[in-house]
């Protein structure tokens, strides 16, 4: 039964405490480590206004993952990953690990952030960083629909097109507009790249950058968004420098169409506001879209070529968003094991069916968490699908059919409770043996072996190591640089071993 939610002090409090990343500890699988359990943390997309203030040191932990080209569906190697001071590229595979991340102790969240030449950068949150804790990121990135050289010099008018969603962006860029980081016109040849991004695909919904949270002026309590419409623009000098930003009495702009899904939606709209990606906080900050006039003003809806489009000016190379916000309500799920136990520190996402956003929250003791949803009205049925996640694996919440089941939103400022707990499955027991690829009858003692699910094992002074990960779900057990194993446990309690190798150092 739904009751309307208050917004008191205390739930006033509780928001912005989620906005600095407390108390969100992703991801419940334990960390084993030399034969000990310790808890692990997998990724979450809760919101943080810290603004990257942060004055002491004392965490450590690691992170690991795997990057994904979305376009091709394949491992991708070369992606630097970039966790506080340190950086990694991925491996032929896509796979990575970074170990001993120093985080300052009143650091609540770190962005992780993907970068490849000619892809657009992507960018996921960690929160409720804890000392020791092992985090595991799965991301995708997108390759650049438009990648051209141009002069500086001339005004540029650059025209990319998606294929596979028909979405386009034209973007201009006046003569001399392109400044240094010391606010000097560029002079050399400068490569421009334009990723486009449809809300409405579930692909492209993988490669939107951070949260779905917006910052506005004036509000301390982050504002929550839905996207129309994204794109990512970089520009980089010959010597590698990315361009700093648009001079802003000439800044580029851009006409980006509507998705085709979504045109007659927005048919009789004439403005939307426009945002920009913030790499600090994870979120969107409200931009104005036309700085020839005083004020903020939203971007404005026009009609080219019999379709929809929306016109904005850029200041500077980034991610850029077409968001509406919404007004939220809630649903409250519980999340177990087949035996009925109560799982804590699991994510729980919703995933909007009718809307573009999604949101991470976390259980509690009792299994519990509360996430948000686009509220529905009484004229309007908003519809999602909730879910718990586990590394790159998903459990949906199912109908008594075992199909994943759509949801009808509560009406807006209102909490519901799921009748249903979403039922993860039990874990069983692997044995890893790492052995040398040289000599394989020996085993090393050691290393570091990680698992697609946030867990990560280090072998024993036999070579062994043991996990404990749920049964019947796709498995990925890998050694960055070295050795990949997948493989499905069965549902019988029983233990399984498998061979995985590294070449000795």
């Amino acid at each position: 039964m739904a009751r309307h939610y208050i917004f008191s002090a205390f739930t006033v409090f509780c928001i912005l405490a989620l906005s600095a990343g407390c108390g969100s500890n992703d991801g419940a699988s334990p960390d084993i480590i030399g034969g000990t359990q310790n808890s692990t943390t997998t990724a979450s997309t809760q919101p943080d206004n810290t603004g990257g203030l942060s004055v002491m040191p004392g965490k450590t932990v690691s992170v690991s993952g795997r990057v994904l080209d979305l376009t091709y569906k394949h491992g991708l190697e070369g992606v630097v990953v970039s966790v506080m001071d340190k950086s990694v590229q991925t491996d032929e595979q896509g796979y990575y690990a970074l170990e001993n991340i120093t985080v300052p102790a009143n650091t609540y969240s770190i962005p992780v952030t993907f970068q490849k030449e000619n892809y657009a950068m992507n960018q996921k949150m960690l929160y409720g960083i804890e000392d020791g804790k092992n985090y595991s990121i799965y991301a995708d990135v997108k390759p650049a629909n438009l990648v051209q050289s141009v002069d500086p010099s001339v005004e540029n008018t650059l025209t990319a097109v998606d294929s596979n969603t028909n979405q386009k962006a034209t973007v201009t860029i006046p003569a001399f507009s392109m400044l240094d980081e010391n606010n000097k016109p560029v002079q050399d040849e400068v490569t421009v790249a334009i990723t486009l991004g449809d809300p409405t695909s579930q692909d492209d919904m993988k490669i939107f950058p951070g949260t779905f949270f917006g910052t506005v002026p004036q509000s301390i309590v982050p504002v929550t968004i839905e996207s129309i419409a994204f794109f990512s623009i970089t520009a980089s000098a010959q010597n590698g420098e990315e361009i700093a930003k648009f001079d802003p009495k000439y800044p580029a702009s851009v006409n980006l169409s509507i998705p085709q899904s979504t045109q007659n939606k927005y048919e009789n709209e004439n403005q939307i506001e426009w945002w920009i990606y913030n790499k600090k906080t994870g979120q969107w900050d409200i931009m104005d879209a036309n700085p020839a006039t005083v004020g903020t003003d939203a971007a404005s809806v026009d009609t080219v070529d019999g379709e929809k489009v929306i016109k904005a000016a850029i200041s500077k190379p980034a991610p850029w968003n077409y968001d509406q916000r919404h007004e939220r309500s809630y649903f409250s799920i519980q999340v177990v094991d087949e035996k009925g136990k109560p799982m804590k520190d699991f994510r729980v996402r919703s995933e909007g069916v009718t809307y573009a956003s999604s949101y991470d929250f976390v259980t509690n003791e009792l299994g519990m968490a509360e996430v948000i949803v686009k509220g529905s009205t009484w004229d309007t049925a908003e519809k999602v699908r909730l879910a718990v996640v586990m590394g790159n694996s998903v459990f949906y919440a199912t109908d008594e059919d075992e199909k994943v089941k759509t949801f009808v939103t509560p009406l807006q400022l209102e909490i519901s409770t799921l009748s249903k707990p979403i039922i993860i499955p039990e874990t069983r027991t692997l044995f890893v043996r790492v052995r040398s690829f040289t000599y394989p009858d020996k085993l090393l003692p050691g290393v570091i072996v990680y698992s697609n699910v946030g867990i990560k094992a280090i072998s024993d002074q036999n070579g062994k190591c043991t996990f404990s990960l749920p049964h019947s779900v796709p498995l990925e057990i890998f050694i960055p640089q070295q050795d990949k194993k997948m493989l499905v446990l069965p549902d019988k309690n029983e233990t399984t071993t498998i061979d995985i190798y590294e070449w000795e150092k």
